[in-house]
């Protein structure tokens, strides 16, 4: 059976060292002392998908409860488990547990900007799985690191979210993971529409 529930700071710790440096590219990932501090503050939530007690999979989330929505970081069916229905059965549990936020923002990396063309598959490929699962694709375009991402959003709540609501609650998010000088270095956060 399916379960999901929050992870251990043990149980973190495994995972980013066992599954995380080989899914997501250095430049991508924060320091585990990062989200572990982060997550003491209570501003970072670390779940994982298991089956039968094994893990399946793990997503980890930023935000405040009071801002009402929440960044997905990080996102990764285990590599053995691909390809079997788990991500998208793993979103569906999650919007069951995130009950205090009213959406889920997601950065999805730019087709556009692929290295290659086997990238930019990857990259469709990923755009249409969040598609499936109920997340349209924002007019936010973000750069990141010089990582560029399209802003994606999941509607949890029964009211319509602006794109400008989406935006200062991301820039909020930023600003809680990087102080102003690494903010302005390496943080753009822009709205296609006004471009």
């Amino acid at each position: 059976m399916l379960t999901t529930r929050l992870l251990h700071d043990d149980e973190i710790a495994e995972i980013y060292r066992t599954y995380m440096v080989k899914d997501f590219e250095v430049g991508e990932l924060k320091p585990l002392t990062l989200i572990l501090e982060l997550k003491k503050e209570k501003l970072y939530f670390c779940y994982g998908l298991f089956d039968e007690g094994e893990l399946r999979g793990y997503a980890f989330f930023i935000g405040r409860k009071e801002e009402g929505f929440v960044l997905l970081d990080y996102y990764a069916v285990c590599a053995s488990q691909r390809s079997m229905g788990y991500g998208s059965k793993f979103l569906e549990l999650l919007t069951g547990e995130l009950i205090d936020f009213n959406g889920i923002i997601a950065e999805v990396e730019d087709p556009e900007k692929a290295r290659d063309e086997n990238d930019k598959k990857r990259r469709l490929r990923r755009v249409a799985f969040y598609e499936r699962n109920g997340f349209i694709t924002t007019s936010l375009y973000c750069s990141l690191f010089r990582h560029c991402y399209n802003i994606m959003f999941l509607n949890r709540g029964n009211g319509d979210y602006s794109d400008a609501q989406i935006h200062r609650s991301l820039d909020r998010i930023y600003h809680t993971l990087f102080n102003d000088k690494i903010y302005s270095e390496n943080v753009s956060l822009i709205s296609l529409e006004d471009v």
